[in-house]
């Protein structure tokens, strides 16, 4: 969900996630999708950092 909420569209199968891009995307829209991907994982299995409230 959390790559999702940020316009990236995962097929999630097993424990591996699958990117499906057009042929025709860019090497920057494909890095955009490969940051995205590391942020959303990042973002649930890190623990929350001290001082964010969280």
């Amino acid at each position: 969900m959390e790559a999702r909420r940020n316009g990236l569209l995962l097929r999630p199968i097993g424990n591996v996630m699958v990117l499906m891009p057009p042929l025709s995307t860019s090497l920057p829209e494909l890095r955009r999708m490969t940051e995205i991907l590391r942020e959303a994982i990042e973002s649930v299995t890190l623990p929350p950092t001290a001082g964010t409230g969280s």
